[in-house]
């Protein structure tokens, strides 16, 4: 790879004392490492500092900054945390920037790898590679729509990150979304790659309560990041064979039609609801047409 780039990359940890080390570790392996690792500590009431700091003294690029205890952990408090984050990687030169949960590994190669994908590429703004998660004994892949990046791992190009405005702050959940939604408008493209991984270690829901309440929080995000009745309906019901059968979608439905039928204010302005809208009913007249399941 010719001109060797520079990335940074950011995590917002809370409690996190099971896992952060095994991922600070998997970045400390990259076979292109940042020159800046940035953690935000966010009020841990467990040994997460105590590991973090560990690493700082044995590494020269990891970075711990601590900040007061916020309350529960949300969606909110990341992006805070993240936010800090950002303060401490101003003036640095760098070509990419990272946002990594404190319960993601990844294979050595992992960023090198991205970073090649968006080197042949200078119009994709956020990509990954796909995650898999722990199933038994086994690690299986969770499947999602190759334009969506998932949050855990996202990786923008700085010109992008910047144009958007970083994260976001919102409702209940949907900060990675709206980044993707925001990029998009602006004609950067997002995607994630099927022949790249990353490991979550943590089960899915295990942070919001569960599989079923996170369903029903899926709902409320699609609502407050403005996306049409019928694509939601549309993406549900391809979902009612996915366990626990039924009920994921009964629940993501429930959650959406509960903020709609009472018009809560959205999160996203005019402008956005109708790229969002426009963007989700595009996809679903696509899915008619050629037998494509929307994201």
């Amino acid at each position: 790879m010719s001109k060797t780039p520079k990335y940074v990359l950011m995590t917002a940890a809370k409690d996190e004392a099971d896992f952060i080390g095994l991922v600070i570790e998997s970045v400390a392996k990259q076979t292109l490492k940042p020159i800046q690792y940035v953690i935000v500590d966010d009020g841990s009431k467990d040994s997460t500092e105590a590991i973090i700091r560990q690493w700082v003294a044995k590494t020269d690029f990891v970075r711990l900054k601590t900040k007061a205890q916020t309350g529960a952990r949300n969606f909110g408090s990341k992006v805070v945390a993240l936010k800090a984050a950002q303060e401490e990687i101003q003036g640095l030169d760098f070509e990419f920037i990272g946002c990594l949960d404190a319960d993601i590994t990844l294979p050595p190669d992992y960023y090198e790898s991205i970073i090649r994908r968006m080197r042949e590429n200078p119009k994709l703004g956020i990509a990954s590679g796909l995650c898999l998660q722990k199933s038994g004994g086994d690690w299986i892949r969770i499947m999602t729509n190759r334009r969506h990046v998932p949050g855990a791992m996202q990786f923008f190009r700085r010109a992008c990150f910047e144009q958007i405005g970083g994260y976001e702050r919102v409702t209940v959940a949907g900060v990675d979304s709206l980044a993707e939604i925001k990029a998009r408008m602006r004609g950067w493209e997002t995607r994630s790659f099927e022949d790249i991984f990353a490991y979550h270690h943590k089960p899915i829901g295990s942070a919001t309560g569960g599989k079923l309440k996170t369903a029903y929080r899926r709902g409320m995000t699609d609502y407050l990041l403005g996306k049409h009745p019928l694509y939601v309906l549309a993406k549900c019901v391809r979902r009612v064979a996915a366990r626990p059968y039924f009920a994921d979608s009964a629940a993501h439905l429930s959650g959406f039609f509960s903020l709609w039928l009472k018009r809560k204010p959205m999160d996203v302005s005019p402008e956005v609801c109708r790229y969002v809208r426009h963007e989700g009913l595009q996809a679903l007249k696509h899915t008619l047409c050629h037998g494509q399941r929307p994201g």
